[in-house]
């Protein structure tokens, strides 16, 4: 039985936008990569979405998968099949893009096949360095109406109130955050992505944590507030709790990365009375949620790999590897330290998995979107750390 559900030329779709594709369907199997400037088949192993190990030659795990960023010609089979290696690779999938790519713009990855313009993260042509996230397909069953900007234009300014929420469905948004050294691009947001978060459109008086600038024509999408209110009205107050949890987590994480940019970062080892958390106690697949006590998420960044903070969470928040959040940090890429008093609960995230495969598409991509956020918000942090520190 033929299990192939993918393929094509590298030169029609690259590595990055498979990884997206892929992933933003939250598939399993294994991507055969073959090209005529290499002798040797490569494999990357993909488990819901997020790579877990790769082959090529005689390079294994993330050294191998990092190696096919350079291919710019040859074909590509995705099989959705059981997975037959175990996860090496941990880090998620949006670091690894912006990881490979600022390695082939440096030089560090050999490139293999035409040159061809940078591309940024996302896929999107776009300068070196540039970081436009680009979101899942538009699912238009949710969008009630549709706006155009033109280049220059607000969309969204800081400080306003509005309840409204977009999917960009062409064109280019900048999002700009005020800042006593003025105003910092915190980004570019692409096709798919969203402007606004699940705090939007459950709160009538919700205060914009940051502007959005037409750049270039854009279409948005204006997405049916009501409808994905009751949607998520509908679900268990867990499920619920957990996905405010790492909503807030996403508002921590660009403050904190916001302060790194501006040269004032917050060290771990300098919070007075917490210790690290082990997640050596919790059954492979658990997560905690905190009861009681506070915690920070830290990262290691710099050539000393000090412990920068990158979030602070509290009573109601969760810790832990959830695979429809994969935000690149905790327990892999991050320490958590916590408070004396602290308590927490073990839960199993698959218990939640049922509630997440019925969601709409509309809301799916909007998880996505927290998570891919997440991530490339805590890389470009990481970045901006290590050429200042």
């Amino acid at each position: 039985m033929n299990d192939i559900v993918l393929s094509g030329d590298i030169e029609f779709i690259e590595l990055p936008d498979l990884l997206q594709l892929i992933g933003n369907n939250g598939s399993s199997g294994v991507l055969r990569f073959k090209s005529p400037f290499s002798t040797n088949p490569a494999s990357v192993y993909i488990e819901k979405g997020n790579p877990i190990n790769a082959s090529h030659g005689s390079f294994s795990g993330l050294e191998a998968l990092l190696s096919l960023f350079g291919w710019s010609e040859g074909t590509f089979e995705f099989s959705q099949t059981v997975i037959p290696v175990k996860r090496v690779i941990k880090k998620n999938r949006m670091e690894i893009i912006l990881e490979g790519l600022r390695m082939v713009d440096d030089g560090k990855i050999k490139r293999s096949g035409p040159t061809k313009s940078p591309k940024t993260a996302s896929g999107v042509s776009g300068q070196p360095g540039m970081t436009i996230l680009k979101g899942p397909l538009v699912d238009y069953l949710y969008i009630a109406d549709e706006e155009t900007y033109h280049d220059g234009e607000v969309i969204v300014e800081e400080g306003k109130h509005g309840s409204w929420m977009w999917v960009v469905l062409e064109g280019v948004v900048e999002i700009i955050k005020k800042t006593p050294n003025g105003p910092l691009s915190l980004g570019m947001v692409s096709e798919g992505s969203f402007l606004g978060d699940i705090a939007t459109f459950l709160a009538k008086e919700h205060v914009r944590g940051a502007s959005a600038y037409a750049r270039g024509t854009v279409q948005l999408g204006v997405i049916d507030a009501q409808r994905l209110s009751n949607e998520f009205s509908s679900l268990s107050r867990s499920f619920r709790d957990l996905l405010l949890s790492f909503d807030r987590r996403l508002r921590h994480v660009s403050g904190n990365a916001l302060r790194v940019r501006l040269g004032q970062p917050i060290f771990a080892d300098l919070q007075q009375d917490l210790s690290v958390f082990s997640f050596d106690d919790c059954e492979e697949g658990k997560i905690y949620t905190i009861t009681k006590g506070d915690a920070v998420v830290a990262r290691s960044m710099g050539k000393e790999k000090v412990q920068v903070v990158m979030a602070n969470i509290t009573k109601g928040d969760y810790l832990g590897h959830i695979p429809y959040l994969y935000t690149g940090l905790e327990p892999d890429n991050a320490i958590v330290l916590v408070s004396k008093d602290i308590e927490m609960e073990i839960l199993d995230p698959m218990e939640f998995q049922p509630e997440h495969d019925q969601l709409s598409n509309t809301f799916k991509n909007i998880i996505e979107h927290i998570s891919a956020s997440i991530s490339i918000t805590v890389k470009t942090a990481e970045d901006s750390f290590n050429k200042r520190f």
